[in-house]
């Protein structure tokens, strides 16, 4: 039954806009009403949410089960604040800052939350934290080696004629290594600035293969 003063035309045209709006957003998109139910989604928040179950309708809590998420929706409704929370679907292992705000449509207070999801950002971040940890590592190796026989020459080999230019050469080699990490850095640093791209190209085994051995 319609309640009394409500025009149905206006609401029907209020939700065609609603949903043109959402269809236009890349981030997927849920709308809520005061009854915690799911009144308005895009075409991403389908794919994410609702793995082939059809979604507009249901109960909140039955599509995501974070009770974090569910508050955040209930906090906007009905006191009109806007939230940001933290959402792991850890079921299909993805990550989302979620923006919820109030949204008021023909009279009636709903829910609207924005999904930013951040998982291959957190995931290259990830990455690029080991890769730094492992070459750190990798930087250390070659200095310890360049101080350990600085030293040596210093306490005297210098002037072992047989050694020291061996010595000088195992130096200068840790030194080239260490140069070679150093760029790659800083390579790494130009790429995540934007300025150098990256053009992958093929590389044949046997030359790879030489190019580790040779480095060793």
């Amino acid at each position: 039954m319609i309640p009394t003063g409500v025009d149905l035309r206006t609401t029907q045209n209020s939700n065609r806009i609603l949903q043109k709006i959402l269809d236009t957003t890349r981030e997927s998109v849920l709308v809520v009403d005061a009854d915690m139910r799911i009144v308005g989604l895009n075409s991403p928040a389908v794919d994410i949410f609702g793995r082939g179950a059809e979604l507009q309708g249901k109960r909140l809590s039955e599509v995501v089960r974070d009770l974090d998420l569910h508050e955040a929706f209930r906090q906007t409704i009905f006191s009109h604040a806007s939230s940001e929370i933290r959402l792991e679907l850890n079921n299909v292992d993805r990550r989302f800052d979620v923006h919820v705000a109030p949204l008021e449509l023909d009279g009636e207070m709903r829910g609207i939350g924005f999904f930013y999801e951040t998982t291959k950002i957190e995931r290259l971040e990830s990455i690029r934290q080991e890769y730094l940890s492992n070459i750190s590592h990798e930087l250390r190796t070659p200095l310890t080696s360049i101080l350990a026989f600085v030293e040596t020459l210093e306490d005297g080999a210098i002037d072992d004629d047989e050694n020291n230019r061996h010595f000088l050469a195992v130096i200068r080699r840790n030194a080239e290594r260490m140069n070679t990490l150093i760029a790659d850095i800083l390579e790494l640093s130009l790429i995540e600035s934007g300025k150098v791209s990256v053009e992958p190209r093929r590389v044949h085994v046997g030359v790879l293969t030489d190019e580790i051995f040779a480095s060793l």
